[in-house]
């Protein structure tokens, strides 16, 4: 056991009877006590306190004792030894026996020249006139050996009969060995202590683990709690850490970041940046020139505060609003069928709680209908960002940038710069009364509802993830909250537990808190992390994304195995049909697609190449397009219609599906291609065909 001070000094102990002190230069007469006075002079080592200077080991050891404890402590009357009685001869002679190696073995001869052994010889002697043991001389041996080993001669005098010492857990004894022990969690640590000290340790190229010796690249590694071997990998976000020789070794790829909008609201930026506006008005959170998101907020509890309404997304002349309590409207008409495919854009319900819309560009956002909104970019927008979610360029220091490149340091001018229309008002500069001071009657209440987020329900995640900010903002929003105190709470507290799962840290937090349980439809449960893509048969079937079983939403989905039907009841994967090019085929149903047979499977099809040797057995299999249509591996997404033949539109071909795509010379018409010639007219978005007619103000017009 050793203690170093920054004052110049460190002692070891050996746990039993030797202690050992060694002092820098720049104590070199400052000292004074048992140990001398360290000035280079010997003459007064036996020196007390009063200057007096005495000439007996006992009297300078008693004239040594703590002040506190003189009275408690009586003075030492005899020094231990072998005394010069005649009944003493015999007891020399014994101790002259057991202690002759210190002068007498080579083991120790190399050390005399550097250390005298003689001063050892004595403490041998008067140790085995005390107490006769057989290993009487063991303790003098060990203090000589470790006064050469102090001055660089390495010793090695313990052997089978003499002093000999066992280990536990495949550990062998040293007489030289490191100060800085050697375990799995020390592998990698710096040690600058050059000096050595005898005792146990593991051979060399092993460290200790839990109280075994094991090589050193075996070693496990740590992470939140949990012990991995060697070899074995974890997430960290978007990147692979594989543990090797105790330590995690991790991929660095650029990852996807998260900006999130929730409670009263808080925000937080792709860069990780916090700040509160609690702007009434419509607000840019990712402005760019081809697509917006946008975060529509309004007023609700006390004073100042807003809260988020819907979020919206104009991209490819379209406006979808995911509205409160999961409404979705498409251009100012409502979606009623999830889920909804549009150019660019696909949304659906990945649990009870949230709606998610994947835009091909690579953001997805997260909406719960009530209060939180998670908005998730790609790497690829790396330093291309601007708006409330800031620059996602790992600087919090420019992420109130403005569209003039100017970056603001008040956080509610920087919200009142990314207004939608300039008609709304601006928030005040100042900032907002804490709810808390206006309602103290409130403040209670909220942070004892707030501490179960630093309780034992969250310990695996609080040295993880940081719970201040969030618990900052949940005994804010309390305080501020006009509803049921629970309605408040629970989604700041669900913010927390998004986060830790994020983490890969999966708390099931709504079964310990009873305010937050969730009531699920019959046949459904809770998850913490369920996975989005799996939540009904359509998801399943019209899942583009390769990442998409490694995410996580909490909320109310069908048991393992099983996913919602059109109807909402649970079935089992294998009872889900497919789904292709807008037409829907039971489980079983087989078609020709390209060069490949397929088979509905489980909501997908599963297909193998044609063996064209073999071809005759497949002429009664259909083809999966026909009437006037042809497979397509990239399918456009936005294909020409009747209604659009005149102009046809051009777009991307970014996430394009296998489809059915009409032969020359036919277009897209009512689920079917058609001869363009036999389309019909349009006039006010309905269609007219040879010979219908239509009357505007006193004319009637006709269709030829």
């Amino acid at each position: 056991m050793g203690f170093r001070s920054s004052l110049g000094f460190e002692i070891k102990w050996d746990g039993k009877l030797s202690v050992f002190i060694k002092v820098s230069d720049d104590l070199k007469g400052k000292v004074q006590g048992l140990c001398g006075k360290y000035n280079g002079n010997s003459a007064d080592d036996f020196e007390l306190e009063s200057g007096q200077i005495v000439n007996s080991a006992l009297d300078f050891g008693n004239g040594w004792k703590r002040t506190e404890q003189a009275d408690a402590c009586p003075d030492t009357q005899s020094v231990s030894g072998c005394g010069s009685s005649a009944q003493a001869i015999s007891r020399i002679q014994m101790a002259d026996t057991m202690c002759a190696d210190l002068l007498a073995d080579p083991a120790f001869s190399a050390c005399h020249s550097i250390v005298d052994p003689n001063l050892y010889m004595d403490t041998c002697r008067d140790d085995c006139c005390d107490t006769g043991l057989d290993s009487c001389m063991c303790t003098a041996m060990e203090a000589y050996s470790r006064a050469c080993a102090n001055k660089g001669v390495k010793l090695s005098w313990r052997s089978q009969g003499r002093c000999e010492k066992s280990c536990p857990g495949g550990q062998i004894y040293k007489e030289c060995g490191s100060t800085c022990s050697r375990d799995c969690s020390t592998l990698n640590s710096p040690c600058s202590d050059t000096t050595c000290v005898d005792g146990c340790f593991c051979p060399d190229g092993e460290v200790l683990h839990a109280g075994q010796c094991i090589p050193s690249d075996q070693c496990p590694c740590e992470h939140s709690g949990q012990t991995y071997s060697t070899g074995q990998t974890i997430k960290q976000q978007c990147n692979t850490c594989t543990c090797g020789s105790g330590t995690w070794s991790c991929t660095t790829k650029a990852c996807d970041k998260v900006c999130s909008a929730t409670g009263d609201p808080h925000y937080e930026t792709f860069d990780g940046k916090r700040y509160n506006f609690m702007g009434t008005c419509s607000y840019y959170l990712m402005k760019d020139r081809d697509f917006s998101i946008i975060t529509d907020n309004i007023k609700c509890g006390h004073g100042q505060n807003s809260c988020t309404k819907s979020i919206s997304i104009d991209m490819n002349g379209l406006n979808i609003k995911m509205d409160h309590n999961h409404q979705l409207f498409v251009n100012g008409i409502e979606i009623t069928q999830l889920p909804y495919d549009g150019p660019g854009i696909k949304v659906s319900m990945v649990s009870s709680l949230f709606m998610q819309a994947v835009l091909s560009n690579g953001v997805t956002i997260l909406w719960d209908g009530r209060t939180r909104a998670y908005i998730k970019a790609s790497s690829a927008f790396m330093g291309k960002t601007i708006g409330m979610c800031g620059t996602f360029d790992g600087n919090q220091n420019n992420d109130f940038k403005l569209l003039n490149g100017s970056v603001e340091t008040n956080p509610n001018a920087f919200g009142n710069h990314w207004k939608t229309e300039t008609s709304c008002s601006d928030m005040p500069l100042e900032t907002p009364p804490d709810p808390c001071e206006e309602n103290p009657q409130t403040k209670a209440q909220a942070i004892a509802l707030c501490n179960q987020m630093k309780s034992d329900i969250f310990k695996d995640c609080l040295g993880v993830v940081d719970v201040t900010p969030y618990y900052d903002d949940c005994v804010y929003d309390l305080c501020a909250c006009a509803d049921n105190m629970k309605d408040c709470m629970c989604p700041n507290i669900g913010s927390y537990a998004d986060t830790c799962a994020a983490q890969a840290i999966n708390i099931n937090w709504r079964l310990r808190i009873p305010e937050c349980k969730l009531q699920c439809p019959p046949g459904q449960e809770y998850q913490v992390c369920g996975r989005p893509c799996e939540r009904s048969c359509r998801d399943i079937a019209e899942n583009s994304d390769p990442e998409c079983g490694t995410k996580c939403v909490e909320g109310c989905n069908c048991p393992a195995g099983q996913t919602l039907s059109d109807e909402g009841v649970c079935i089992p994967f294998s009872d889900c049909p497919c789904f292709f090019d807008g037409r829907e085929y039971q489980p079983g149903f087989s078609a020709l697609m390209g060069s490949q047979i397929c088979v509905c499977e489980g909501g997908l099809f599963s297909c193998t190449t044609i063996d064209f040797r073999n071809a005759d057995s497949l002429a009664d299999t259909l083809e999966i397009c026909q009437d006037n249509s042809v497979y397509s591996t990239c399918l456009s997404n936005c294909r020409t219609t009747c209604e659009n033949r005149l102009d046809p539109p051009t777009c991307s071909s970014a996430g394009c599906q296998p489809g059915c795509d009409c032969v020359n010379g036919f277009v897209y018409h009512e689920d079917s291609c058609v001869n363009a010639t036999m389309c019909p007219c349009f006039h006010a978005g309905k269609a007219y065909y040879e010979g219908d007619s239509y009357t505007q103000d006193c004319n009637e017009w006709y269709f030829l």
